[in-house]
């Protein structure tokens, strides 16, 4: 962690114990057992509010274990009392392997956030994208908006890994994407592939201006096209746009089994996984 990180840290503990949502526990022997920090989050892909702890951390022993997830469910439902909720959401750091697995029984894992370095990746891509590609890139414009839609639908809804295919197959999926197209056409962020004049696939992406880092929107490859390394000439083209903006870092999150097996050939790593149960 660097000093940045943890200044950031210990800034977003003390603002949460203030307004009464940092709760944590001391060890017998005075040192920190456990603490979590909570909040209230809308999250949009789901349509739902959810009680949401965004950090926690517990130690290996076992005593603190039990009394860290019992105090979690017990805030969870004294949470409840005040707002309409079902369900409540925790992220869980790649490195607390106890915690994946007792929230795994507990609920359902939604995603797993990846983290990777522009100049790794870019680095990695080299390799494997060829010199010549096949395929034709571009801004999206908005008369490719409808049919982008329809084809990101169908890729995901097919793809049995993806965290999306559930929701996709709502019947306002279709509304909900004209708002998310909406905004990477706003923004002019995302690339799209086209085969002659057949749409091919995009990836869309914003900036954290705040992080300076760029986070992955959304990457699909119609039916038609997969099996042609198409994901990786996609993601090389956004990244080759973070290095001009010097984006050190960059995010995204998916469940789908093709974007992780991509993500370990471009030097990403999981940095978290967000876990959603019932109160």
């Amino acid at each position: 962690m660097t000093s940045k990180q943890k200044k950031d840290l210990v800034f977003l503990l003390e603002e949460s114990f203030v307004r009464g949502r940092l709760v944590l526990d001391v060890s017998p022997n005075g040192k920190l057992a456990w603490f979590f920090q909570f909040k209230l989050s809308f999250m949009g892909e789901f349509e739902e509010e959810f009680f949401h702890i965004t950090t926690c951390y517990c130690s290996d022993s076992a005593s603190a274990r039990k009394t860290f997830y019992k105090a979690i469910e017990t805030s969870a439902k004294s949470f409840k009392q005040f707002y309409k909720m079902k369900r409540m959401a925790i992220d869980i750091s790649f490195d607390d392997e106890a915690s994946k697995k007792y929230f795994l029984k507990k609920g359902i894992m939604t995603y797993i956030e990846l983290v990777g370095m522009t100049s790794t990746g870019l680095k990695a891509l080299d390799k494997i994208v060829q010199p010549k590609s096949s395929f034709k890139f571009s801004r999206m414009k908005a008369e490719d908006v409808n049919k982008l839609i329809e084809l990101d639908l169908q890729s995901h809804i097919s793809d049995k890994s993806s965290r999306m295919r559930t929701l996709f197959m709502k019947k306002n999926a279709k509304k909900n994407m004209q708002q998310f197209y909406g905004a990477l056409l706003k923004h002019n962020a995302c690339v799209v592939a086209k085969d002659g004049k057949k749409l091919a696939g995009d990836i869309g992406y914003f900036i954290d201006q705040e992080n300076k880092r760029g986070l992955i929107a959304c990457i699909f490859v119609a039916n038609e096209f997969k099996g042609k390394k198409l994901s990786f000439e996609l993601y090389q083209k956004v990244l080759q746009d973070f290095k001009k903006k010097k984006l050190v870092h960059y995010i995204g999150a998916t469940t789908t089994d093709g974007v992780l097996a991509s993500a370990m050939k471009m030097g990403r790593m999981e940095f978290k996984r967000v876990y959603l149960l019932k109160i």
